[in-house]
């Protein structure tokens, strides 16, 4: 069975690629997408890799001119390969295939149509401000369109999380939920954490390089962290606010080495932002990999899909800054034997439950269900 993969993204792409491995067994995948980078996670993911520079940014917006042609640029490419089924990434990919004959599963990343309406907490200029102000008037509009037909056409439907199923099932009446775990073949050495000496350490891993969002702000949180003590703390990615020396930053952790990295050096893992409506629908790849690494998380109330998914001693906690700072305070205070056991047992379980190959079965329904339809 031939598969074609298609995203306005080019890879490297965790998610797509670990699709494609992990049905390689019954498939054959092909990918279409945008313009990437030579780095790719898996080098025998897909039979074949086409990149181009069809997808514009007036094209994604659903300018009608622009849209039309980059439809027409993109289904020549698929003719040329002449999948059996269409593995659509996303609601531009999905709504460009909506139409053909062939059947195709539209995977959900990130609810589209709610992300879309997340502001920036900051812009740097004027035109900044004015072109997101059109953004956030015009997009809303159009990925909620294209996302109802879309969600009616699909023959299969896959998303993130449990909260984006239960919206989308809805209008699609089934909706299959593989979240973004990391295969097991990825996970590599058992490095195993080890009873820490001096001040316990937190890390939080971000990925803010052009502006933050909303659903990424750490309001205060960093300095309530500060005005308690005891902690420290490492900020991986752009820094929230360049002004707060006390924390350490750098800008990234080469990938290979992550998993060591984090679990030899620190004993909690941060997502500091304060509650925001978008949250509960939210599953951020740093969720595994703080597991796998034995980390305990400590994140606001309102990320439920993380919450849910992890046993009650691989977490903490918080509706606002005084229950965070009480936080704090306990995890500064925590005995350190009892602070190990607990890092082991997660990352124990994690490597038993957070892992893709899990979702193997599920995959193949939904892809087989496609077939079928």
């Amino acid at each position: 069975m031939k598969i074609l993969h298609i995203s306005e993204y080019g890879l490297p792409d965790p998610r797509i690629e670990r699709l494609a491995i992990m049905s390689s067994s019954y498939t054959e995948s092909h990918f279409l997408g945008g313009l990437g980078h030579e780095i790719k996670l898996f080098e025998n993911a897909f039979e074949s890799i086409t990149n181009t520079d069809f997808f514009t940014t007036a094209g994604k917006s659903g300018i009608p001119y622009y849209y039309q042609k980059m439809k027409e640029s993109i289904l020549k490419e698929v003719d040329r390969i002449d999948p059996d089924i269409i593995y659509a990434h996303n609601v531009i990919a999905a709504k460009i295939v909506s139409d053909l004959p062939k059947p195709f599963i539209y995977d959900d990343h990130e609810y589209w149509s709610r992300q879309v309406l997340i502001k920036r907490v900051k812009n740097k200029s004027f035109f900044d401000k004015l072109k997101n102000r059109l953004r956030y008037f015009w997009l809303p509009k159009v990925y909620r369109k294209w996302e109802k037909k879309v969600l009616a056409k699909a023959a299969s439907v896959v998303t993130v999380s449990e909260a984006i199923a239960l919206e989308h099932r809805e209008k699609a009446g089934f909706c299959y939920v593989i979240p973004n775990f990391p295969l097991r073949q990825e996970i590599g050495e058992h490095h195993k954490p080890k009873a820490h000496s001096g001040n316990p350490k937190a890390i939080c891993l971000s990925s803010d390089f052009g502006g933050f969002l909303e659903h990424r702000n750490p309001g205060t949180n960093l300095e309530a962290i500060q005005s308690v003590g005891g902690v420290e703390v490492d900020w991986v990615g752009r820094p929230p606010k360049p002004e707060l020396t006390w924390f350490k930053h750098r800008d990234w952790i080469e990938p290979s080495s992550l998993l060591e990295v984090l679990t030899k050096n620190y004993q909690f893992g941060l997502i500091p932002w304060i509650d925001y409506w978008y949250h509960r629908y939210s599953m951020p790849n740093k969720a595994a990999t703080y597991s796998h690494a034995g980390l305990i998380f400590v994140l606001n109330k309102d990320f439920k899909s993380i919450i849910h998914m992890l046993p009650k001693y691989g977490y903490y906690t918080y509706e606002n800054q005084e229950e965070l700072k009480v936080i704090i305070r306990k995890l500064r205070d925590l005995d350190t034997q009892e602070l190990l056991k607990r890092r082991v047992n997660l990352q124990n379980w994690a490597r038993e439950n957070v892992v893709l190959d899990k979702y193997a079965k599920t995959l193949r329904r939904a892809i087989e269900h496609a077939g079928v339809k």
